[in-house]
């Protein structure tokens, strides 16, 4: 039989300390007062003796209907434990340490967590299928752990305004430092007017970046990417992870866009030999850079969370979190066909990615058909495709809009019955609006709870894989 028991030798006592549940609850009877000390991190289920848990709960229900709780009511609460009652106000102390107790509680708690959570693992790995998928068995033991650790944590709940104030006017005086400075308060994307509306993009974001196909969104992202990576403002790595494309393809381009030389004659190798050794330079120096692709198909946040951290630890810090693209990866559920609530469970565990990694994360994401139906061809926050959770989760969305590709295919022939001077007039006209909106890009900002709503010109430089700020257009 191959179980903990096979290992350890004996069947291991689950770590436990019986003194310290009884006393706390003692304590917590004596005086009411303290259970607001532990209560917003000790839960009923912490406790190892489930009747010591039930009592715990029972307290906790008694002082929030604003009734005493001592073993008098509590013989009334929970009749069944009534000798657990009795026992445990014999252990009434002089002396309450509830937050000693607390931290006993919770230690013991946790290591018959990180037990279960092995036996788990063990249980998977001797008993599982030989075709069973060995890494969803360790994502699923990595991610039991770090809800362990971020659930354990305690904290949160409710501050006083007199202990948050120091740092709320700390982080606004940064803030001022840093603009009249020129500089930003989140990470730069490269971008100068867009890095000005929205500062940078701030920690725990979540930021949408939408399109419909051949807009460009993928060569934005890489621009986006290089440019956070090599900003040494701020330590960190930058991970991308492409659900779509592989690593080598995303290497072309990326080398294409650091080089400035042309993504076609890149990928059907007809390089000059100068500009080969020019590639080579520039590569060289993206082997320095902190940046980490990951081209696993269908990826899972809680992939994503474990090679944030493997990232994070290599790399002394991370930055920067980009998806491409958010209806590429895999639920957590399934919900068998309703691609709706799958996407709606993405867009929040994205969220909540940001939030526990203390990063932006830019989610690539495409659009509705509906945008192609319109003769006005830019996205609005009602053409997110699938779900109008994207728009209630994130904290920045932005659409990538290119004018040239919809006129390009829109050239005018002459109806019938029309004259050749008003073709003329309408020729000229389609021409000169090529002209004008030829190799730019529009980034268009729908949504953003502390930056600026509204459209930045760039260039696009498609041959390159590259945006620019139109006066680093060349």
């Amino acid at each position: 039989m191959t179980n903990i028991d096979a290992i350890f030798g004996a069947a291991p006592v689950e770590p436990h300390h019986a003194e310290a549940e009884a006393c706390l609850l003692a304590s917590l009877m004596a005086n009411n007062d303290g259970f607001d000390e532990v209560a917003d991190r000790l839960r009923p289920d912490h406790f190892y003796d489930p009747a010591l848990g039930r009592i715990y709960e029972a307290i906790g229900d008694l002082i929030a209907r604003g009734h005493k709780a001592n073993p008098v009511t509590l013989k009334r609460a929970v009749p069944d434990d009534i000798d657990i009652v009795v026992e445990v106000a014999a252990a009434l102390i002089s002396v309450a340490n509830n937050a000693q107790y607390c931290r006993i509680i919770l230690n013991m708690w946790q290591r018959r967590e990180m037990m279960r959570i092995a036996q788990a693992l063990l249980d998977d790995a001797c008993d599982g299928a030989v075709m069973d998928d060995v890494d969803s068995m360790r994502e699923m033991a990595e991610g039991a752990l770090f809800d362990l650790a971020t659930g354990a944590a305690g904290g949160g709940g409710a501050k006083a305004v007199a202990d948050m104030m120091p740092d709320a006017l700390t982080m606004i005086n940064d803030g001022i430092t840093a603009q009249r400075a020129g500089k930003v308060t989140g990470t730069p994307v490269g971008i100068a007017d867009l890095d000005r509306d929205l500062s940078g993009f701030q920690p725990g974001n979540l930021i949408i970046l939408a399109g419909r196909p051949s807009m460009g969104k993928t060569a934005l992202a890489l621009t986006m990417a290089l440019n956070a990576v090599r900003d040494r403002q701020r330590p960190g790595g930058v991970a991308f992870f492409s659900l779509e494309m592989s690593d080598a393809e995303l290497m072309e381009r990326l080398l294409s866009n650091a080089a400035d030389l042309d993504y076609t004659a890149i990928i059907k190798r007809v390089l000059a030999d100068r500009d080969f050794m020019r590639l080579s330079e520039f590569g060289e120096g993206l082997r320095r850079e902190p940046l980490f692709i990951d081209d696993r198909p269908s990826t899972s946040v809680a992939r994503m969370r474990t090679e944030c951290r493997k990232i994070a630890r290599q790399a002394g810090g991370l930055k920067l979190v980009i998806v491409d693209y958010l209806q590429l990866m895999a639920g957590s559920r399934d919900f068998r066909g309703e691609r709706y609530q799958q996407i709606t469970e993405l867009s929040m565990q994205l969220k909540q990615l940001a939030k526990e990694l203390n990063v932006p994360v830019i989610a690539l994401s495409q659009l509705s058909r509906a945008v192609e139906q319109r003769d006005d061809k830019r996205p609005l926050l009602s053409d997110l495709r699938e779900s109008g959770s994207i728009e209630q989760d994130a904290d920045v969305v932005m659409f990538v809009y290119r004018e040239q590709y919809y006129l390009e295919r829109a050239e005018p022939v002459q109806k019938q019955g029309e004259s050749a001077d008003r073709f003329g007039e309408r020729y000229i006209a389609w021409q000169e609006r090529l002209r004008i909106c030829e190799g730019t890009a529009d980034i268009i900002v729908a949504k953003a709870r502390r930056g600026k709503v509204g459209t930045v010109r760039c260039a696009f430089l498609g041959h390159r894989q590259r945006f620019a700020g139109l006066d680093k257009a060349a």
